[in-house]
């Protein structure tokens, strides 16, 4: 950039090493003074690194091997599941690319039936998508809490008044979806039940911290997704 500067910083406007993933900030003499007459609104997007006064995109990106800038998605849609943050943004980033990026992903949270969030994953496209090999791809690249309790096949995402993906819509689409039973409806691909997906979370962190854990007694004892019960 000729004319500007960019980095990528963490939440704590830290600036990431390669392959790190972190909210674009960019500098440069066509930055803005700021927004009109709205301090607060300055106060949370501008900030000064190294003397250089920054810009906070709110995009989520990571810089290459090659030095190359990607472009994986918005920072705004977050989500946590089990106290983890999670960027939904990067779950349909790995969703695409086990697509060879020929179909939309859409991953959205939402309430389940006990009151703890779930992960929906919707792709656009037709029945012939291996679901399973999705998951698997996004299982490969992600820890357990990030990956999406069920995935459903849709001809076309619902598009709000401005011709863009209508989230909420989804996300309404996928409580409807939890709470039928009938047999007119079917989930593609239903990845494990609130409790596995714990079970899973439990051991990843036991395996990063060398903490000893109980998946049998213990679990019977606790409330489905409480990870205390599980870690000692």
């Amino acid at each position: 950039m000729e004319s500007g500067d960019f980095i990528v910083v963490d939440s704590e406007l830290k600036p990431l090493g390669p392959n790190e993933s972190g909210e674009l900030c960019l500098s440069g003499n066509q930055l803005t003074p700021g927004y009109w007459m709205n301090p607060t609104k300055n106060e949370s997007s501008f900030f000064f690194y190294n003397g250089k006064r920054y810009y906070r995109t709110g995009d989520l990106c990571f810089v290459d091997n090659d030095g190359d800038l990607q472009y994986i998605g918005r920072i705004d849609f977050q989500t946590k599941i089990n106290g983890f943050r999670v960027e939904l943004s990067e779950i349909e980033h790995y969703a695409a690319e086990s697509l060879n990026g020929n179909n939309i992903c859409v991953c959205v949270a939402y309430q389940n039936a006990i009151g703890t969030t779930e992960l929906g994953l919707m792709i656009q496209g037709g029945q012939t998508i291996n679901t399973e090999a999705v998951v698997d791809y996004i299982r490969e690249h992600l820890p357990p809490y990030e990956v999406p309790s069920c995935v459903k096949i849709i001809s076309n995402l619902p598009l709000n008044s401005n011709g863009k993906i209508d989230r909420k819509e989804i996300i309404t689409q996928a409580v409807a979806d939890y709470f039928r039973t009938t047999s007119e409806y079917k989930i593609e691909y239903i990845v494990s039940s609130d409790l596995n997906r714990t079970i899973e979370t439990a051991e990843y962190i036991a395996s990063a911290l060398d903490l000893p854990i109980h998946t049998d007694t213990r679990l019977r004892e606790c409330n489905n997704g409480d990870l205390a019960g599980i870690l000692n």
